[in-house]
């Protein structure tokens, strides 16, 4: 699946028109996230865009500890997660288009789900163990900086960070 991704982006990549940005995540690899990213330039200096991000790994699992909120007793712990976020950039310094320092604000739907989690309770004399299922969907707005270089091909690189807070956070 990760190589039929990968060759997609890099057939789109080189017949897309400059204004067409399509990106993945590949610093997500690295925590088990997957990321696929969509950016139309409006014009050199503003610019919508969608993402899309999967796991299938709670990132803070390490599976060894036992006292981690997300720690897993049997091996038995299942996390996924899903993310869309539309964003909108404003450039301030284009120099090929769509890129250089930008502020934009961005959208965030997210569910999760994680079963076979375990869990103490404390507020007995004994502490007793069990497990639960757990499932979350929650919508966020926020508000994010970078800087994006384009290479005079199809190649680009971004960094960027940005602040958000979850208004709707459902949690059963």
């Amino acid at each position: 699946m990760k190589k039929l991704i990968i060759a997609a982006l890099v057939l789109v990549g080189f017949t897309a028109k400059a204004q067409h940005d399509v990106s993945v995540d590949v610093l997500g690899f690295a925590f088990s996230k997957y990321g696929l990213g969509y950016e139309y330039a409006i014009n050199s200096n503003n610019s919508v865009g969608i993402n899309f991000n999967f796991s299938s790994k709670n990132m803070f699992d390490d599976g060894i500890s036992n006292n981690a909120i997300y720690a897993t007793i049997d091996g038995k712990y299942d996390y996924s997660e899903m993310n869309i976020i539309p964003e909108y950039k404003a450039f301030f310094t284009p120099q090929k288009g769509n890129d250089g320092i930008y502020m934009g604000l961005y959208g965030k739907f997210r569910t999760s789900k994680a079963s076979g989690n375990t869990f103490t309770d404390t507020t007995t004399i004994l502490p007793s163990f069990g497990k639960t299922d757990v499932s979350t969907t929650g919508f966020a707005l926020g508000a994010m900086v970078g800087y994006k270089w384009k290479s005079s091909g199809a190649l680009f690189l971004e960094v960027t960070g940005g602040v958000g807070k979850f208004l709707l956070n459902n949690v059963n």
